[in-house]
């Protein structure tokens, strides 16, 4: 099985400045930017993306990466195509002579636009119409991979909304080839006009060839209307989900033996629906099939917009595992809501007002500040308590609150934003907000306080950084579920951290000294819970218990693997296992820990302290990193080989940090070692804003340092 990963390119990426013209089609709510390649001397290849940057005042430093969709005027390579083909192929120069505009060559991007720099993009076309807008772009790129599509019979694409552009850049180089003889592509989407605008354009010319069948999975309300009924008629449209097991087996079943590639680009439970049922077909009874995932996060780590189109109403559960909670856009008339409820009743809501509000800083000039508009929260008039959600009496109305303002974050609306401005009209709640960081009052605003009491109509700035950092949150809905210092003796001392003492370590390579640290909980102790959205499974962390069969049985199996041992070398007996677990045990520098998808035992993980570790006498010196009496390490491995890949990996390994940051609040950057040349230094890249600082040998491996900061974490890692 194969899940794409970024590789080096054969040549070096170009860097490029343009006048892009971008239109919006609102609906379809799809972006269509077009960016000139006369200055180019390579034609584009299948597959590859792009960084864009608008050249403007605002937000000039945004880069955000947006695969090709297709090229005109440029011919994709055909069958010589191969895994390892170049991204760029040198194309001829043009004559200057004789050029003229209408024989440029072009590229095009397809956009969902929701927040941040796609809803600029969004706002630069409607200002403009009915004309095009014409935009300064740079382009950086091309980065990725080409699939080895080409060495296949059959291709399967499975993608979900603006997945599409995947299939749409492969279809001129799979259909100019000899392979594959059959190109099928299903794809899943809310709103039929973005179908009927992307078929009418960008699949035009696929239309009618034999070897492409295009079916489309309407999810939301049909219409199917186009004004080419032609257009309409070669697609194959059908109402709700894609049957992906359904869909597999009858390619896999055509009445031949040829190859299959299935290719997924869409929303995570796609994708890991999409690699289980692959996976429970690569045996030898069956015709040759293998896995493609087409995935990469952008640069402000927000949620990819194919998955948004599947988010329109929100589930999650609360880190006590138990507590489900909605939330939905609900618009009356103009003014668009936010409800929050448990299961058929509605517990608040949220409501974006007229209003616009100044979010940017009072040290940034007016020309070039932001503003929203001010969100109003709202209390339902009639509603039972949160079931099994204990909280201090009269304090019901705060933990709704919390729970509102976790809704509200994880909304795919809200959840890239930095801060959202809101006002509670509630002397109570806006006391809450002040007095826990959850919320600070806006600089701007007309109702002010330096003290406890806060007026009830203080317009807040909700940072998104303070409330993944556990401001507010009630006792029994923290993520971390187990710190000594607060968790073990309800009431006392639970105002400070773990008091700073002087301690000493002498062991193999360290001799140092630090401060003393916390005690480790029992073995077996659940430490960090937390929904994960994107999976639709609760993530939960434990302390290892060597003493309980199934943690030990699934460690050593892991351990065991020929997978695991190549990057970890611990693979041996039972005794073996049992005595590095106890010396983790005794030694009160590290954990090591077990992680769960809904209560199935998935991986390993081990959290340390880096003063008293090994790897500090390697990095002390010529590396630029400076070691913190409380700065930690983490190591991370995937054991179930059904948990591998896409949102799993990147949840639980940024629920590892999180757990990390969490447990010690005076740790200020985590400092990693991975082996240099693995790919998961790039997965790692896409989700965790990590810093590489240098390549540096140990004496089981070459490896890279890197380091991840706590207010980077905070302010944009991905935990949705």
């Amino acid at each position: 099985m194969y899940q794409y990963s970024e590789a080096p390119t054969t040549l070096f990426p170009r860097f490029w400045k343009a006048k892009a013209i971008v239109t919006y089609n609102e609906d379809a709510h799809m972006v269509r930017v077009v960016v000139p390649l006369s200055s180019s001397l390579y034609d584009i290849q299948p597959g590859t993306f792009y960084y864009l940057m608008v050249l403007n005042k605002w937000n000039f430093w945004e880069s955000h990466p947006f695969t090709v969709a297709s090229v005109s005027g440029s011919d994709y390579s055909g069958p010589e195509a191969e895994q390892s083909s170049p991204l760029l192929r040198p194309a001829p120069i043009a004559e200057p002579t004789g050029y003229s505009e209408k024989s440029q060559r072009q590229m095009t991007f397809l956009i969902r636009p929701y927040e941040s720099f796609t809803a600029r993009l969004k706002e630069y076309a409607e200002a403009e119409q009915p004309k095009p807008a014409t935009l300064r772009v740079a382009i950086d790129g091309p980065y990725g991979k080409v699939l080895p599509l080409v060495n296949f019979n059959k291709v399967v694409f499975i993608v979900g909304g603006s997945g599409i552009v995947v299939p749409v850049s492969y279809l001129k180089m799979l259909t100019s080839s000899t392979r594959p003889e059959v190109v099928e592509i299903h794809w899943a989407i809310r709103q039929p006009a973005l179908a009927i605008d992307v078929l009418d354009r960008e699949l035009r010319d696929a239309l009618g060839n034999e070897r492409v069948k295009i079916a489309v999975y309407v999810t939301g309300v049909e219409r199917r209307r186009t004004a080419d009924e032609a257009v309409y008629r070669e697609v194959e449209w059908r109402s709700g989900r894609v049957k992906v097991e359904e869909t597999v087996d009858r390619a896999l079943n055509a009445g031949d033996d040829g190859s299959l590639a299935v290719v997924t680009s869409g929303p995570g439970r796609m994708a890991d629906e999409t690699r289980r049922i692959v996976a429970a077909r690569m045996v030898p009874s069956l015709p040759r099939i293998e896995y493609f995932e087409e995935s990469f996060e952008c640069i402000s780590y927000q949620t990819s917009p194919s998955q948004q189109d599947d988010q329109a109403h929100i589930v999650f559960r609360l880190p006590d595992a138990k507590t489900e909670i909605w939330i939905a856009t609900a618009t009356q008339g103009k003014a668009v809501g936010y409800e929050v409820g448990q299961g058929r009743e509605i517990l608040s809501r949220w409501t974006t007002t007229d209003q616009k509000v100044r979010v940017s800083p009072a040290l940034v000039n007016e020309n070039i500040a932001e503003h929203q508009n001010l969100v109003q929260f709202e209390i339902a008039a009639q509603r039972t308590p949160l079931v099994d959600f204990p909280v201090t009496t009269g304090h019901d109305d705060n933990a709704l609150l919390w729970v509102s303002i976790y809704s509200l974050w994880l909304h795919p609306q809200f959840r890239q934003n930095d801060l959202v401005a809101i006002v509670v009209n509630s002397a109570k709640l806006g006391e809450y907000l002040r007095c826990t960081g959850l919320g600070v009052i806006s600089p701007f605003s007309a109702a002010q306080s330096t003290t406890t009491e806060v007026p009830a109509d203080a317009i807040f700035w909700l940072h998104r950084e303070a409330f993944w950092q556990g401001a507010g949150a009630p006792d029994s809905q923290t993520w971390l579920r187990f710190r000594p210092e607060v968790t073990q003796f309800p009431g006392f001392s639970t105002n400070v951290d773990f008091p700073t003492q002087l301690s000493f370590t002498r062991s193999g390579n360290v001799t140092t000294v630090h401060p003393a640290r916390p005690p480790k909980p029992v073995p077996g102790t659940l430490l960090y819970s937390r929904y994960i959205v994107e999976v639709g499974q609760q993530l939960q962390i434990y302390h290892i218990d060597a003493n309980n069969p199934e943690h030990f049985s699934h460690y050593a199996k892991w351990q065991n693997s020929d997978r695991v041992n190549a990057g970890w070398r611990e693979r041996g007996p039972d005794e073996h296992h049992r005595e590095y677990l106890a010396a983790q045990l005794a030694d009160p520098h590290t954990m090591s820990c077990v992680f769960a998808w809904d209560g199935e035992l998935a991986g390993y993980t081990e959290i340390g302290y880096v003063r008293e570790d090994n790897v500090a006498v390697f990095i002390a010196a010529g590396c630029n990193v400076v070691i913190g009496e409380h700065d930690q390490n983490a190591h991370f491995l995937v054991g179930e080989e059904k948990f591998r890949g896409g949102k799993r990996y990147q949840a639980a390994n940024s629920s590892l940090k999180h757990t990390a940051f969490l447990r010690d609040p005076r740790t200020r950057q985590i400092i990693g070692e991975p082996e240099f040349g693995k790919n998961n230094l790039n997965i790692h890249e896409r989700f965790i804003p990590i810093e590489k600082k240098k390549r540096f040998h140990l004496p089981h491996k070459t490896s890279m340092l890197i380091t991840l900061s706590r207010d980077r974490f905070f302010q944009e890692g991905h935990l949705v």
